[in-house]
């Protein structure tokens, strides 16, 4: 999944934030996780569906509601629940 978000984030070139003003590089991981807004620009970007983008955002917090009863990271497995999608919607 790592390499196909980057595909994503290099593709809207109109969008800045750190993910372009550092470069991927062509590994995501070498920049981090992208912030809960930068994952939701990404869902929206390549998501017009306004119940793909309600399914995103159900997933979003079962992830975090997981997270917590588990010990993890809420914010970060919240995130990848909203752009768990994103390889399927390119390969439309």
């Amino acid at each position: 999944m790592a390499m196909v978000a980057a595909k994503l984030i290099i593709r809207p070139a109109q969008r800045q934030s750190r993910w372009f003003s550092e470069g991927l590089g062509g590994n995501v991981m070498d920049t981090g996780i992208p912030t809960r807004e930068e994952a939701f620009v990404l869902l929206t970007t390549y998501n017009r569906s306004e119940s793909l983008v309600k399914h995103a955002l159900a997933v979003e917090g079962v992830m975090r509601h997981f997270a917590i009863k588990h010990g993890e990271d809420p914010e970060k497995w919240g995130i990848v629940g909203l752009i768990h999608d994103l390889d399927s919607l390119l390969s439309r």
